[in-house]
């Protein structure tokens, strides 16, 4: 290649350095996309097996009714294939907090740090225990249940009849690092159980030193050369199933060996548990006599003090009585005392009127003595009798009334006569001894009354000491009582605190006693029925929550890829070639020029060659670079929401890449060589001059003159365009359909698992509840029956028998869950039995089985057909099909009890309770009640389900997300390409319509009138081909278990027009101002 020829081949790429760029992008895109998407399933698949190998997780766990002892875990590890074994313990309890929950607490290995150490944990922070009271917790109990490094966790029994103690040495744990196990890789998931509600919450580990129990209650065993085996491989499931099949026939030779073991060792404990009740019956027996005594002390002195204070309230009684007489004698006394002082005034008064008669007396005795001794004819006589009148008029009696002695001194006529006189002296001396007589009265009532007074005092003054000595008796006895009170209170208090105590201890020790006859029970009935140990031996796949489920996600994705990203490169490849065809044809001129100059056809064809060879290869190394990490990254990430999982691994995939190189090479390259040949075969003269245009014609509008007339000369224009250049229209419309396709199809993709949940757990599935039990004998099941038909939260119910077994194809097989009703007609009220496309409702006969559609699609039966069913021993069963029922996960065979004793010739044991409630928000409290009789062993919900593929079907959503936005970036590199060529081939008459005087928006809407057609007429194709794309798709992307949904709703055929349109409206934005720029001299120069 000369100089010149290379610098002609550079300045091309220059030139057109759009058209390169789009070449580059729309491979960059194509393989991108297609090498990420197929790269992904092998990404998550190996970044999941290598966390498995790396952290030791197990091949094979194996569960045991009877727990092993060290001999299983020996004889376990003499089988050929076994690498290593672990033995573990666990049991399931509640953590307690304000929202409790059901938590497995299991055994951490002796060096949980050791590489070797079997399912070791992944330290997210933190670190992990060093002593017995320090634990490792599951991440979700940090980010749902809240809790932190340092905190303490409580733990309690999750059995009221069972204490933990009797399990664990500590029920208080502090939290010391928060860390994943690759034995929960779900994070929705965390196990079943047999007690609460039956789904475990959380989980956390524990030193082994903690556990009390003395078997082993798991084992995990790893097999020889499975670290150097991806696990999603069918060699590391052959050799896992081969490591099964070894141990099979060492658990039926080790269960006869631990039943004797078993037998042993109750044998041995049951005498010691029968002695420890008999101390713990005697013990209890004292404590209870104390506390009796105690409260008969106590009562006795409770008694005392009632006695003392109806005592004390007598003498009070006494007292007030004391106190009122005694309150009546001083009020007597006070009353003779004032009358005493009354008296004692009137004494003086008295005195006084004794001094006074006395004077009077002597006055009066005088003048009457002289008056006596005189004449009768005396003149002193009348004087004196003149004298002495007043005086004897003022004398009174008792009364105070006046007597009028000196009127008596006078007689009729009112003289003074010795008569008169002497009357006078008689009435006088009357009066006077009367008086004297009175105040001597007087004076002994004074005395007789003041002697009363005394002995009042002396009687009173003995009242007050006897009242004083019965108040002071009172008090002292109320002082002694309230001290009897105190006392009484203290004892009390103490009685209660030691009684409260002893009553525990008593209720602690009747509870201890009841379980210890219970467990006693227990152990002789277990010893009684004690028969060979079971063994269930698991693979990883089986057991490990969310391993077999991840490896499907992968398959999904690996379904998903097969048609999806092929489609998708395939209209990237076809764009391509369409550019480099355009672009050989837009220069002609050159080639015919290069061709006349010398050049070889080949030299000019290696120049076209390196411009679309070098695009491609720049563009596919773009793609698979950021492809190889873009897309699994994405697609990872979006699954990790729901799994516990490392950052993914995603390496360069030389295999893809060498694939997707070759196709984009060599299709870049076919078209290239076709297209320079074509035109390499005409002369140079000929090729030197431009491709005559076309020829115009008429079409077919033209002939309609009721339309064609109302046209304007712009539309006309338009319409003759898209019917001139139809190769260049063929061409867009194809583009724009396959983008169109390729978003409906992300759309329906994600409408088609959408309906799995709608459609499975809201129209299928119309029972809540589905509770497995296992009964020992008939009244046991009539008493679980019996608390069914009891549940007020419980509408509806009706037993089933339930087992896994295998539908036979011609070839392949499938694990389907076969289901005997009770009452068969009854089924279609706990199952929606009808056919998906006609809607015709399955009427459940007695004869026949009714199978669900994704089974019969994959064994290619329908009704009519016979089914073939095998068990676990080999033996097969023919069963007639009567009709093939909608259904979404799972697959399942529906028959009647007499079908399945007529076709297995025994009668079903029915094992199964399916349950409708009344309020289905409460089914955890229902499903608490159902396990805590002892029946139920399990009890799955529609809603726990129904959250289980909804993180499904959000997961897938993230992944549809991820195609819906590649698939419109390519709509828009597709769209923006093809109208690039199109106004690139459209230059001159572009620049004729702006010579002819055409406004810039009159030029853009010419083009875009042709855009706009070419949109809708491309995106009506497209929604065409992307139902027909979907439908392919979505039968592809399906595992056996699931079927998805077959319909696309109208908001995706909405979605799929609207961002098609979007991208359409961007690309004409975008060239609106590229028309802008056309200069019109340059464009209009002749090419001759």
């Amino acid at each position: 290649m000369t100089e010149a020829f290379r610098k002609d081949t550079l300045r091309t790429m220059r030139k057109t350095l759009n058209r390169f760029c789009s070449i580059l992008l729309i491979v960059a895109l194509g393989v991108g996309f297609f090498a990420g998407v197929r790269a992904t399933g092998d990404d998550m698949r190996n970044t999941a097996s290598d966390y498995y190998t790396d952290y030791n997780a197990m091949d094979i766990k194996v569960l045991s009714t009877l727990g092993f002892s060290q001999n299983d875990v020996e004889a376990v590890e003499a089988v050929a294939g076994v690498k290593q074994v672990y033995a573990g313990k666990y049991v399931d309890c509640l953590t307690l907090c304000q929202d409790n929950f059901l938590t497995r607490v299991l055994s951490l290995p002796q060096d949980p740090e050791s590489s070797q150490t079997m399912n070791r944990l992944r330290v997210l922070t933190g670190r992990l225990p060093q002593t017995a009271n320090e634990c490792v917790v599951d991440e979700k109990i940090q980010y749902k249940y809240h809790f932190e490094l340092g905190q303490t966790i409580s733990l309690g029994s999750a059995d009221p009849l069972d204490d933990l103690e009797n399990s664990l040495e500590n029920t208080e744990y502090t939290i010391v690092g928060i860390v994943n196990s690759p034995m929960y890789l779900d994070m929705t998931r965390r196990g079943s159980t047999t007690v609460g509600d039956g789904s475990l919450d959380a989980y956390l580990y524990v030193p082994e030193e903690n556990f009390t129990a003395e078997y082993y209650t798991e084992l995990y065993v790893t097999a020889e050369g499975s670290g150097d085996l991806n696990c999603y491989t069918e060699e590391y499931d052959n050799l896992a199933a081969a490591l099964k099949t070894a141990l099979e026939p060492v658990g039926e030779a080790r269960g006869e060996l631990r039943m004797q073991e078993m037998a042993d060792y109750l044998n041995e404990k049951i005498p010691e548990a029968q002695e420890k009740i008999a101390d713990a019956e005697a013990q209890l027996a004292d404590a209870e006599q104390q506390l009796t005594d105690a409260a008969n002390e106590l009562a006795n002195a409770r008694k005392q003090i009632e006695d003392g204070e109806k005592e004390l309230e007598d003498g009070r009684a006494e007292l007030e009585k004391q106190k009122a007489q005694y309150e009546k004698y001083e009020q007597q006394y006070e009353e003779g005392k004032q009358q005493l002082e009354a008296a004692k005034l009137q004494m003086t008064a008295v005195d006084a009127a004794k001094a006074q008669l006395a004077a009077g007396k002597a006055q009066i005795n005088a003048i009457m003595g002289r008056m006596e001794n005189l004449p009768e004819n005396s003149v002193l006589l009348p004087i004196l009798a003149d004298t002495l009148a007043p005086t004897l008029n003022e004398l009174t009696d008792a009364n105070g009334k006046k007597l009028n002695l000196g009127d008596k001194l006078y007689d009729a006529d009112g003289n003074v006569t010795p008569a008169t006189v002497a009357a006078t002296r008689t009435a006088v001396n009357d009066y006077f001894s009367s008086m004297e007589k009175q105040i001597t009265s007087a004076a002994g009532q004074y005395e007789s009354g003041k002697a009363e007074l005394e002995q009042s005092r002396k009687q009173l003054d003995t009242y007050k000491a006897e009242l004083e000595k019965a108040e002071k008796k009172l008090s002292d006895g109320e002082k002694e009582l309230a001290d009897a009170r105190l006392k009484l209170a203290d004892g009390e208090k103490e009685f209660e605190e030691k009684s409260a105590d002893a009553r525990q201890k008593i209720a602690d020790g009747k509870e201890e006693l009841n379980r210890g006859k219970l467990q006693l029970a227990d152990s002789e009935e277990m010893l009684e029925k004690l028969s060979p140990a079971e063994w269930y031996l698991y693979t990883r796949k089986d057991l490990a929550l969310g391993v077999g489920e991840f490896g499907d996600d992968a398959a999904r994705i690996d379904n998903i890829s097969t048609i999806f990203p092929v489609f998708f490169l395939a209209v990237a490849a076809l764009v391509c070639l369409t550019t480099m065809a355009r672009m050989v044809e837009e220069q002609r001129t050159e080639i015919g020029t290069l061709k006349a100059l010398g050049y070889t056809d080949r030299e000019i064809q290696k120049k076209y060659l390196i411009y679309s060879l070098s695009a491609t290869v720049l563009g596919s190394g773009l793609g698979l670079a950021v492809g190889f990490k873009l897309f699994p990254t994405v697609i990872y990430d979006a699954y990790c929401i729901m799994y516990d999982l490392p950052p993914v691994e995603a390496p360069f995939h030389w295999g893809v890449a060498a694939i997707c190189v070759v196709v984009a090479l060599g299709c870049v390259t076919l078209v290239t060589c076709s297209v320079c040949r074509g035109v390499l075969s005409e002369m140079p003269a000929n090729i030197m001059r431009p491709k005559a245009p076309p020829a115009g014609q008429r079409v077919l509008l033209e002939k309609v003159p009721f339309i064609w007339r109302r046209l304007s000369f712009s539309h006309k224009v338009t319409v003759r365009n898209l019917f001139r250049y139809k190769k260049r229209v063929l061409m867009t419309i194809v583009g724009i359909a396959g983008c169109a396709a390729l978003v409906l199809t992300g759309y329906g993709l994600q409408d088609a698992i959408s309906d799995i949940v709608t459609n499975q757990f809201q129209q299928v599935f119309r029972y809540d509840l589905l509770a497995g039990y296992s009964a020992e004998d008939k009244a046991e099941e009539q008493a679980l029956f019996a608390q069914l038909e009891s549940d007020s939260n419980i509408k509806e119910w009706m037993p089933q028998y339930r087992a896994t077994i295998t539908a036979v194809g011609a070839k392949h097989s499938y694990e389907v869950n076969l289901t005997v009703s009770e009452d068969y007609t009854r089924l279609t009220d706990f199952v929606s039995l009808q056919e998906r496309v006609s809607r015709r409702v399955l009427t459940p006969e007695k004869e026949g089985a009714i199978i669900t559609e994704k089974l019969g699609t994959m064994l290619g039966l329908k009704a009519g057909d016979t089914l073939t069913l095998r068990d676990s021993d080999n033996r097969t069963y023919a069963l007639e099909i009567a009709g093939v029922s909608e259904n979404y996960a799972s697959h399942f065979v529906y028959i009647s009890a007499e079908y399945y004793e007529e076709i297995f010739g025994k009668a079903p044991e029915y094992n199964a309770v399916i349950v409708d409630l009344e309020d289905r928000d409460d089914w955890a409290a229902t499903s608490e009640k159902l396990l805590a009789g002892g029946t139920v062993q399990m009890v799955s919900s529609d809603a726990e389900l129904l959250a289980q593929y909804m993180n499904i079907t959000d997961n897938l959503g993230y992944v549809v997300a991820v195609l819906i936005v590649s698939a419109g970036l390519l709509a828009f590199v597709v769209q923006y390409n093809l109208s690039n060529i199109n106004i690139t081939e459209r230059t001159r008459e572009i620049a004729t319509l702006k010579v002819l005087g055409f406004y810039d928006s009159e030029v853009s809407a010419y083009i875009y009138r042709e855009s706009v057609i070419l949109t809708i007429l491309g995106t009506g194709l497209g929604l065409l081909l992307g139902t027909a794309l979907t439908r392919f798709v979505v039968s592809t992307a399906e595992v056996d278990s699931i079927m998805f949904g077959r319909n696309i709703y109208w908001p995706s055929f909405l979605m799929a027009t609207l961002i098609t349109f979007l991208f359409s409206f961007l690309v004409n934005w975008a060239m609106h101002y590229r028309l802008k720029k056309i200069n019109m001299v340059e464009s209009m120069k002749s090419v001759d």
